[in-house]
């Protein structure tokens, strides 16, 4: 019964974290970079000050019912924060259903499915950081990189000690294993040969960092497919 809830409950909460998620980070972003003026903690609008209300706030709706503009003054609000949350939507909306294919077809588990979901929650939330901050200053730091990076390989590590401890362990999650280490690492010094040869005139260490997340991530085939 329990396993039942959580493989039907979990898919729509995660499908509705993803566009509040996204919000949330364009936010951060936005004050980090000096898009948006706020007081203390509250979101305002860009143009005339108005401290927007919660109706103002709900993730791709209010934008629509707004119509794209601020309740008080009339302005455009920046396009880029429901852009921001529509790829969450997204992202998050693609995990939703692996939970609910995973539920149904590898494992009827709960421990097991809300092990996948946090796995690939934390995977997407890095991806999602890094895609809003692309957004909004059309640059990735090489600190965002580099904690993605190092999250994704404590996540390997800790796949490899769990099946250390029980070689049975984890058999639906591809982690741990050598060809995510190889891709990791082939994905990394393709970027970097890149690098070299255009004399980071294309790409940057950040690339690199992104390069080893995705082939530690999806390991091989998936990151050819």
């Amino acid at each position: 019964m329990v396993t039942t809830y959580i493989g039907s409950i979990l898919p729509i909460l995660v499908l509705a974290l993803g566009p509040v998620l996204a919000s949330f980070l364009a936010a951060q972003v936005m004050r980090e970079n000096g898009f948006t003026g706020a007081k203390g903690n509250r979101s305002v609008c860009d143009h005339c000050g108005y401290q927007l209300q919660p109706i103002d706030l709900i993730p791709l709706l209010s934008f629509v019912m707004l119509r794209g503009r601020c309740r008080k003054c009339g302005e455009r609000i920046d396009p880029r924060v429901w852009l921001a949350e529509i790829i969450g939507l997204t992202l998050f909306g693609i995990l939703a259903i692996g939970i609910d294919c995973f539920a149904t077809t590898v494992s009827t588990d709960g421990t097991a499915v809300f092990g996948y979901a946090l796995f690939g929650g934390i995977v997407l939330s890095c991806l999602l950081v890094l895609s809003i901050q692309d957004i909004f200053t059309f640059s990735i730091p090489l600190r965002f990189t580099q904690i993605s990076a190092g999250i994704v390989i404590l996540a390997n590590i800790l796949a490899v000690i769990v099946r250390l401890a029980d070689p049975g362990a984890l058999p639906w999650l591809h982690l741990g294993n050598l060809d995510n280490l190889l891709c990791g690492l082939a994905y990394a010094g393709f970027f970097q040969i890149i690098i070299w040869l255009t004399k980071q005139k294309g790409m940057g260490s950040g690339d690199v960092f992104i390069g080893l997340i995705i082939g530690l991530s999806l390991g091989w085939p998936a990151t050819v497919t």
